[in-house]
């Protein structure tokens, strides 16, 4: 018997692997927006972009029952609903959340009495399966969409069949007379996360499971690990694996199973924004040299096993999880427009940074000191101003003028981090200011390929500053300069430090 590739695989252990389309009986609105029929049934399934979307069939005598009273419209805003049900093998409780009615058409199937045949589309956020009987949680996988992945995974799946065969003749074969035929198959796909406290797997998704056109990841907890992580801390995990893989991670759902490997819930969600085909055929990008096979397998390891603890004592403080963000949605915007996000990102660290360490100060002297030092003159510079439409704007440049510019500060912040910046870095920064207060429509094409290596400049900035916060000392790779490593202290390009 010959056994295929695919049938190595156990879905549910390898992929989100609700079957879609889901149908839904025995509906109940909990908080009663729609005048859905206890009879109606809705249907939820994933599009070809692996959006949810979900559609209500139900006969309804009421023509109002999906318009919402407007005393339950929350400030003029369309309420979102939950609305819940079973399997129709009344195995699972499925429940729906986030909805609101996007398109709605009825026709009539009687007018005395009067009963009208619905089709209302929804929009959704999440759908959740569970299980009717309540087991503990003993594993728990959160699945990704992502670029495709260019990293090299230091450690081995083994996947195996085993099937048996029996044909017994009765009064003649002994029962226990079988033949068995035994298959395997192993992957180098997975890498293991042990730091402090906590323990995790991060692996790649067989490719064959759809959608085709995406990488596909996942992190998968145990609790023979330990006690498995807040949902909080899984998200910051998967921000900091997404930016070490180079790739943004756009969650899309969790799979929950007890001891034996059997589910417990199902968990499918809208990834973040709208266009996740252009987001995952784009290259990921990361910050440094990840695959080195044949060389040094442990490398993906040792980054993230090493920079991780650091990640999470200082994702609070410094906002690093909304810095990531905008890096990725600059990552996402036309060359240009994207600089002044990537500046946003860098600039946003500095400030929490410079936050959190008050003894490098924001301002050249006490602000108190100084104001007692210019207070005279002060006084004598608002006299002979008196009268002038300007006289308030001009004496509070005076006053803040003891405190550090926007430039001072970010030279500040890199010295303090040690990280030395060169004539690229200053350039790209200046093109940043440029793009905030105009635009480069009708530019010429030299202009647009000087900006799109700016962008280039930037990504690669963003990473530096994102490394040396977590005290990374080794080498980078330098996008400006067509991926080269090199050391965290030297410049992008390789020019002396400004």
């Amino acid at each position: 018997m010959s056994v295929t590739k695919r049938e190595y695989y156990q879905d549910h252990l390898e992929w989100e692997s609700i079957e879609f389309p889901l149908i839904l009986t025995d509906i109940q609105s909990k908080k009663g927006l729609y005048d859905i029929p206890f009879d109606a049934s809705i249907k939820v399934w994933r599009g070809i972009d692996f959006k949810l979307k979900a559609q209500i069939s139900c006969v309804s005598s009421n023509k109002d029952a999906f318009n919402i009273p407007q005393d339950k419209l929350e400030n003029s805003f369309i309420p979102k609903e939950t609305i819940t049900g079973t399997s129709l093998d009344r195995l699972y409780s499925i429940e729906v959340a986030g909805c609101f009615v996007t398109r709605e058409t009825s026709s009539p199937i009687s007018l005395d009495p009067l009963r009208l045949n619905f089709k209302v589309d929804l929009s959704i956020e999440s759908v959740t399966r569970r299980l009717g009987v309540n087991h503990d949680t003993e594993v728990i996988f959160d699945w990704f969409l992502c670029s495709k992945l260019i990293a090299w995974f230091p450690r081995t799946t083994g996947r195996g069949v085993k099937t048996h065969f029996q044909k017994i003749r009765h009064e003649i074969d002994p029962d226990s007379q079988r033949s068995m035929i035994e298959t395997r198959s192993s992957d180098r796909d997975f890498a293991l996360i042990i730091i402090p406290g906590l323990k995790c797997i991060i692996a790649k998704v067989p490719d064959f499971y759809d959608p085709l056109w995406a990488g596909k990841f996942c992190i998968e907890y145990r609790i023979a690990f330990g006690v498995l992580p807040t949902k909080e801390i899984r998200k910051s995990i998967s921000e900091f694996v997404g930016f070490v893989l180079g790739c943004h991670l756009l969650k899309i759902g969790a799979t929950s199973l007890d001891k034996s490997q059997s589910i417990v819930s199902q968990y499918a969600m809208n990834y973040w924004g709208d266009n996740a085909m252009a987001k995952c055929s784009q290259t990921a990008s990361p910050p440094t040299d990840i695959n080195m096979p044949g060389q040094h397998w442990q490398r993906l390891e040792e980054v993230l096993n090493s920079l991780l603890p650091a990640y999470l004592k200082l994702e609070k403080n410094l906002q690093l999880s909304a810095a990531l963000w905008k890096y990725w949605v600059a990552c996402d915007l036309a060359v240009g427009t994207n600089l002044p996000i990537f500046a946003s990102a860098i600039e946003a660290l500095a400030g929490r940074y410079l936050q959190n360490h008050p003894e490098l100060g924001t301002s050249h002297m006490a602000s108190a000191e100084y104001q007692t030092l210019i207070a005279d003159e002060l006084t004598k510079i608002a006299s002979k101003l008196t009268g002038k439409e300007f006289k308030d704007v001009v004496i509070n440049k005076i006053k803040n003028a003891v405190f550090r510019g926007s430039n001072e500060k970010m030279a500040l912040f890199f010295s303090s981090i040690k990280l030395p910046t060169g004539v690229l870095e200053t350039k790209a920064m200046r093109a940043r200011n440029v793009m905030a207060h105009g635009s480069i429509e009708g530019a010429e094409i030299k202009k647009l390929r000087e900006y799109a290596k700016l962008t280039q400049v930037y990504q690669t900035l963003f990473n530096r500053v994102m490394l040396r916060i977590l005290d990374y000392e080794d080498h980078y790779i330098d996008y400006y300069s067509k991926w080269d490593n090199r050391p965290i202290t030297a410049p992008i390009g390789g020019t002396s430090p400004s």
